[in-house]
């Protein structure tokens, strides 16, 4: 029975996927321009990915911030630290 992937393997084998389109690009057939545009596209919308998943990161942090801070400030006991 095969084992899920961890996301780490699974963006490495991201990275290796956009590092062997490269291979594909070195003849002269005009099709290698068809596999550099894909290549391109496939590093964007990664990079796309990661750039999302900061933001969200960010968000996650002022959502919490906020939340400790509403309750920091309510008249309801001892506030309680909620952690991202």
């Amino acid at each position: 029975m095969n084992r899920p992937e961890t996301l780490a393997e699974q963006v490495i084998d991201a990275l290796s996927a956009i590092k062997g389109m490269s291979a594909h690009t070195d003849h002269p057939l005009p099709e290698r321009h068809a596999v550099r545009d894909i290549k391109r596209i496939a590093e964007q919308t990664l990079a796309d990915a990661c750039r999302t998943v900061i933001g969200l990161s960010y968000t996650v942090t002022h959502i919490t911030d906020a939340i400790n801070e509403a309750k920091g400030s309510g008249a309801q006991g001892e506030a309680q630290e909620v952690k991202p």
